[in-house]
């Protein structure tokens, strides 16, 4: 198995690197900068070539970080790698001082489809571990029994990024990872429907509660003052009842008194 790899000279600058990267005499072209600016005309260039495929494209992903400092500090990232095609780009998010809004856009993209190796929590390590807090529209896809290697040497470091990258997008092309997502996005989508079925008739449930106990708290305290009113009524009659018997005593003991006179 031949995997090689080799600088292209002259040098743009030291801080655009391009490689040539042969994989069983399939070569591709490698990108390595951290400046934004590199990343924008990649993304640019890549986008157009592969217009055509705008609405399944797959992008083979994979993300590197730096040792922690100290213990107890999660990993900052140090790179990230993107492959559509034969086009490789290793962006190192170390170094770079900005994030291009393409490349975020790039991300966030629901028709791009992510492909890349044990990077189950890649979309973590963007968004918490790099400054630059890079989001992504759904988890990259990542196939089983696949295992990315750790470089030794700077330039191994290159090859394996760049080599990770370019099999996760062969990986995702050749199983058509694009349907697996649609796929997913449909069940998604019907889940979604059923939980806003289950939510709205939890609240006609609700509702319909609501406005029974409202219903019969009403009952309830009209009867409540049906009865409070009747016993003052009983209670003024007799009131009044008493009251007039005692007039009428009063005024016949006045009468008889006069009489007595």
């Amino acid at each position: 198995m031949a995997i090689s790899i080799t600088e292209n000279y002259p040098r743009v600058s030291q801080n655009h690197l391009r490689f040539t990267i042969d994989v069983h005499g399939t070569p591709f072209t490698t990108t390595v900068t951290s400046d934004p600016e590199v990343v924008r005309k990649w993304l640019r260039t890549t986008l157009y070539r592969y217009a055509r495929f705008r609405h399944r494209l797959v992008v083979g992903l994979g993300v590197q970080w730096r040792p922690a400092s100290y213990r107890g500090e999660k990993p900052p990232v140090a790179t990230l790698q993107l492959c559509v095609g034969r086009r490789c780009l290793i962006f190192q998010l170390r170094y770079s001082p900005t994030v291009p809004n393409l490349l975020r856009h790039f991300l966030k993209d629901p028709n791009h489809t992510f492909v890349g190796m044990w990077n189950h929590s890649d979309a973590e390590k963007l968004l918490e571990s790099s400054e630059h807090e890079l989001e992504m529209a759904r988890k990259p896809e990542s196939p089983r029994g696949v295992e990315a290697r750790r470089a030794e040497t700077p330039c191994q470091g290159v090859l394996y990024a760049a080599v990770d990258a370019y099999c996760s997008f062969l990986i995702g092309k050749d199983l058509r990872a694009w349907e697996f997502v649609n796929i997913c996005t449909a069940i998604w989508t019907q889940e979604q429907d059923l939980w806003a079925q289950e939510a709205q008739e939890q609240d006609l449930w609700a509702q319909d509660l609501w406005a029974h106990e409202a219903q019969e708290q009403d009952m309830w305290a009209q009867d409540l003052w049906a009865n409070e009113a009747q016993e003052q009524d009983l209670w003024a009659q007799d009131l009044w009842a008493h009251e007039a018997q005692e007039q009428d005593l009063w005024a016949q003991d006045l009468w008889a008194q006069e009489e007595d006179l």
